[in-house]
């Protein structure tokens, strides 16, 4: 998924968790994944981690970096939003 800039899977009676190796669609701008029954929580593998003696973001690895839209809305999503969210650039977030 390395060159995937767009991804739309609302309404797809998609279950399970979502995967931490996603993390790997660092190209990935929209992911619209709203009206299934996806359950568990954002993963925080998608996002940068944050350097706990200063508060900055690392820039290493493979993570969302450039995620800008994520709909996830009408699913079963649990948990707390991670906090390496915050690294993210994200412009729109409908949970």
């Amino acid at each position: 998924m390395n060159h995937l800039i767009e991804l739309h899977l609302n309404g797809n009676r998609i279950t399970g968790t979502l995967p931490d190796s996603w993390a790997g669609a660092n190209v990935l701008v929209t992911l619209q994944i709203s009206h299934n029954e996806i359950s568990g929580a954002i993963p925080s593998a998608w996002f940068e981690e944050i350097d706990d003696g200063d508060g900055t973001c690392s820039t290493g690895g493979d993570t969302m970096i450039t995620l800008r839209y994520l709909e996830a809305a009408n699913n079963s999503l649990n948990g707390p939003i991670p906090s390496n969210m915050a690294c993210a650039h994200i412009n729109e977030l409908d949970l």
